[in-house]
């Protein structure tokens, strides 16, 4: 006979197929219903022996293939996560950091550095500062070893989130046999502490935050332009209580700086260059330069357009002639303007009085800067200058019995003060301050 289900002959006794395990017969087809039919058939007497359940069907290649592929796929992923977990630890990094520091790759030991913290430190500087401050020794040390992270909660930065994984790594060092001299005298540590975060995932990276110095400020001109390494610093206008023209002054700051010697630049329209080493550590974080040295341009410049002002109005004077006559540069302030022409009033009268006694000489000696900084008046720059002169005073000294008067003379030493305002490029007179005729 043939199977109904998959069409293989089977012999004609056959209870189930042979090759699918279809049942072929449900009942012996001779026999009628209700009755029993022992061996009067083609078939083998009626017994209680157990009929066993057709073979199963068998899986076709395919699919076992599939199934060995996913099995292997499954195990393998799991023994991948193992080896990534065991890679990938606090202890890994900082032994990967260490070893990096050991060879003298300081460009790889850079490349370990927390992501959020590099925005501060750039690869050639970490590359500078850890070719003078590594306390190890490249060559120094045979195998670095960590087998302990103690965990710290509440780590933060600079503009950097608070983190909860935070590992304090402790790494030991085999030292090289070359290297045991220089440690037992010292120049050696058997260890380190790098502190390890966690970046995301199973990755870790090492933080510098214990070598960074936060707020670093340099106080000194306005208007300057300050560099440290290079990178130029961002000014902001700050009052003090110590100075007494602190509205000149500005702090200038960065956010973070290594620990350690920075090169210092500061440049001034009016000023000498500095240029400078400065150490910047926990404790050394502001650095003032308050007191800078005029340019050797700037004085000539104040002292031609001053001086010119100067004589012309002890010219003008001289010869009694009003304010108006004096030439040179002179404010433009109504204001300025009508203090100057009082003041300069004052000083005529004192040269020449009504009777036309007074001085027959202004003969200018020097010229004083009396101050080492510049001031700040609206957001310009002054400057306070003095001027000393010789002159030759004449005066009535009593009436002779002719009836004339007679006169006589003596010399003295004439001092004034004056206070210029920078506009344009150019020093423009704005007060008398103060005289002794």
């Amino acid at each position: 006979m043939f199977c109904p289900e998959c069409g293989k002959p089977n012999d004609d006794s056959a209870i189930f197929c042979y090759d699918c395990g279809t049942r072929l017969k449900a009942q012996n087809p001779e026999q009628a219903p209700g009755q029993v039919i022992q061996n009067g058939g083609n078939y083998p007497p009626v017994t209680d022996t157990v009929v066993p359940p057709p073979p199963k069907k068998p899986m076709n290649k395919k699919a076992v293939a599939i199934v060995g592929s996913v099995c292997g796929a499954f195990f393998a992923l799991i023994i991948g996560l193992i080896v990534i977990i065991s890679i990938f630890t606090p202890e890994k990094a900082a032994v990967n950091y260490v070893n990096a520091l050991a060879s003298g790759d300081y460009a790889k030991a850079y490349s370990y550095i927390y992501d959020t913290e590099k925005k501060y430190v750039s690869e050639e500087q970490y590359v500078e500062y850890m070719s003078v401050n590594s306390i190890i020794t490249p060559g120094s040390v045979k195998k670095a070893n960590c087998t302990d992270a103690i965990e710290t909660i509440g780590y933060s930065f600079v503009n950097m989130a608070t983190t909860e994984s935070v590992y304090n790594c402790y790494v030991t060092f085999d030292i090289e046999d070359s290297a045991y001299d220089a440690f037992f005298s010292g120049y050696i540590p058997d260890g380190m502490l790098v502190k390890v975060v966690k970046s995301g995932g199973f990755s870790y990276k090492v933080s510098m935050a214990d070598e960074f110095v936060q707020g670093v400020t340099i106080r000194t001109m306005k208007d300057a332009n300050v560099t440290i390494d290079g990178v130029q610093l961002t000014g902001a206008s700050s009052q003090s209580n110590y100075e007494e023209s602190s509205d000149i002054f500005e702090n200038y700051t960065v956010a973070v700086l290594l620990s350690g010697n920075h090169n210092l630049v500061i440049e001034h329209e009016m000023y000498d260059t500095i240029e400078t080493e400065i150490y910047v550590g926990e404790y050394e974080r502001s650095f003032y330069y308050t007191e800078m040295d005029l340019k050797e341009e700037t004085r000539n410049q104040i002292f031609t357009q001053t001086t010119e002002i100067f004589k012309s109005m002890c010219a003008a004077s001289m010869s009694s002639k009003d304010f108006s006559a004096v030439s040179g540069n002179i404010t433009s302030n109504a204001d300025y303007y009508e203090d100057l022409v009082y003041d300069y009033n004052y000083f005529k009268n004192k040269i020449k009085n009504n009777d036309g006694v007074g001085y027959s000489s202004l003969n200018f000696t020097s010229f004083t800067d009396s101050t080492t900084n510049l001031g700040m008046n609206n957001n310009r720059y002054t400057c306070k200058v003095s001027y000393t002169y010789d002159n030759v005073y004449v005066y009535r000294d009593y009436r002779s019995a002719t009836g004339y008067n007679q006169r006589s003379t003596t010399a003295a030493e004439g001092y004034i003060s004056m206070t210029f305002e920078y506009v344009d490029g150019v020093w423009n007179l704005i007060s008398i301050n103060d005289y002794r005729i």
